[in-house]
């Protein structure tokens, strides 16, 4: 997993949200305020973007034009590409952290499933979780979709294990990464007086708040500079009514509360995304069915319905309920947002369907055990190296991918230095581009144009390169395309940028 990781990601540029990443993780270092992109708790940019502030010093600008506008995806896109360091070294310097945590995870998913569920059960987690297509394409990016999920399942597992300090510390790094981790806070509160165990609750619930405080030591010891929350906030969503309540109470606009209630006003309102073929403002609610569905590898989907069918005879059964609890929960939760983006979004729930499927299969099958692993490492090394485009062999594997999904499922801007080295062996220079990416194209050496608003296959002489997410219609429409996606493109390559030659003399 570590070489897969390592080896495929120094060939990708940087995804969409990457650069603001770094940019916004290395901000928080030296100006200790969390303005730039708040919908996100800081604490995975700051370790990401540790290695910059340690060892390559780059320059960030907050006098710029397009800081003082908030224009945030332009800072990230100038801070990792006009800079004194190396766009490549700062980008797989922040990568590397992320891949150490993967791994780290991985090393606690083991050693816990071993505790609880012996040898096999471990070994055969552990493999469901180092093979795995979605696990490896998103571990090895600058974001906080699988911090999350390990630190989520950290604090849960930790819960059942007596709660206490370690639960609240992994809960807290949880809700100091992502806010979907709120979710296990009203699940602990069920568990603890299901339980009796309130102490435990209070215990860990302490610990989690100082490791959220500790996050955003700069804010709480400068509150007194900090406008009222009652000016910062929509009110909106689901936590609309909880920040009215803190905000009657004169609470400062802590950046922790404001990017809830962002987050919350963006799952209300919706975010542009793309299902089967169709666009929509406002999602779906079998968005992630789907997405599970199709971007789940075919040898887990199997393992997952042979340890459904055998838990009930196992003898750890309530154990794995108490696994199942919150997947359950938080696959319920991700149907009723609004914002249908990515299987990324599913990652907290994979933890616990590994271990599931381990504990029941090494219990009952251990055959079965080794075959799912078999299967799953064939289907993880099929797609080699294009792992952010996986799509199982019942879907259509990555040729059908746009027929369900795009966005940040196939096509996130990863793949410019491969279209970049496709132009240069077909002594191609200059190109028509039409892209969903926050990537330099010059800096890898890509001379391109835009493709005119109202051009057609008649109307254009060029080579023409249009990634999959423009291409079938999200964020600008499918008929945008459809005159181009008509024709047969003569490469796809990486399975997210097509490549069309509507030259009319083409050169040999």
């Amino acid at each position: 997993m570590a070489a897969v990781m390592t080896i495929t990601v120094r060939d990708e540029t940087a995804t969409w949200d990457e650069p603001g990443y770094l940019a916004s993780g290395y901000s928080y270092w030296f100006t200790g305020r969390y303005d730039m992109i708040p919908e996100h708790p800081p604490l995975a940019r700051l370790l990401q973007s540790l290695p910059l502030r340690l060892i390559h010093h780059p320059q960030l600008d907050t006098n710029s034009p397009e800081w003082k506008r908030s224009e945030f995806v332009m800072v990230g896109n100038l801070f990792l590409y006009r800079n004194t360091a190396s766009p490549d070294a700062m980008l797989f310097a922040g990568r590397l952290v992320s891949i150490a945590m993967a791994l780290a995870f991985a090393v606690y998913l083991a050693w816990w499933t071993r505790r609880r569920f012996g040898d096999a059960a471990g070994i055969t987690a552990l493999a469901l979780y180092a093979f795995d297509p979605n696990i490896i394409a998103h571990g090895r990016y600058t974001t906080n979709d699988l911090p999350v999920a390990a630190f989520g399942f950290m604090a849960w597992t930790l819960w059942l294990e007596g709660g206490g300090v370690l639960a609240g510390l992994a809960l807290g790094c949880a809700l100091a990464t992502k806010f979907s981790a709120l979710y296990l806070v009203p699940l602990l509160i069920a568990m603890a007086i299901v339980q009796r165990r309130l102490r435990a609750l209070a215990i860990t619930a302490a610990t989690a708040l100082a490791v959220v405080v500790i996050v955003y030591a700069p804010e709480v010891l400068h509150s007194g500079q900090l406008p009222p929350l009652a000016a910062r906030i929509t009110r909106a969503g689901i936590t609309g009514p909880a920040l009215s309540a803190l905000a009657a109470l004169h609470v400062p606009a802590y950046s922790f509360l404001t990017g809830i209630d962002w987050q919350s006003s963006h799952s209300a309102t919706g975010h542009p995304a793309y299902l089967l073929g169709q666009v929509s403002d406002r999602g779906w609610w079998y968005y992630f069915p789907v997405a599970f569905a199709v971007k789940t590898p075919a040898a887990t989907l199997a393992g997952a319905l042979a340890a459904l069918a055998l838990i009930w005879r196992s003898r750890h059964r309530r154990l794995l309920a108490a696994l199942l609890l919150p997947a359950a929960v938080y696959f319920a939760l991700a149907m009723t947002t609004h914002i249908d983006i990515g299987v990324r979004y599913l990652l907290p729930i994979y933890p616990f369907l590994f271990v599931v499927i381990a504990a029941v299969l090494a219990e009952w099958r251990k055959p079965a055990a080794i075959a799912v692993v078999a299967l799953l490492a064939i289907e993880s090394a099929a797609i080699y190296p294009d792992y952010l485009a996986f799509f199982n062999f019942p879907s259509g594997g990555p040729k059908a991918g746009p027929n369900y999904l795009l966005d940040s499922n196939i096509d996130w801007g990863q793949d410019y230095k491969k279209l970049s080295r496709y132009l240069a062996s077909h002594g191609i220079r200059d190109i028509r581009l039409g892209f969903f990416a926050n990537v330099d194209f010059a800096y890898y050496g890509i001379h391109a144009d835009g493709i005119p608003q109202d051009a057609t296959a008649e109307t254009l002489d060029d080579v023409v390169a249009v990634s999959a997410t423009p291409l079938f219609g999200q964020y600008v429409g499918p008929e945008r395309f459809a005159w181009l996606r008509a024709r047969r493109p003569m490469a796809v390559v990486g399975h997210s940028i097509f490549v069309y030659d509507l030259r009319k003399n083409p050169a040999p």
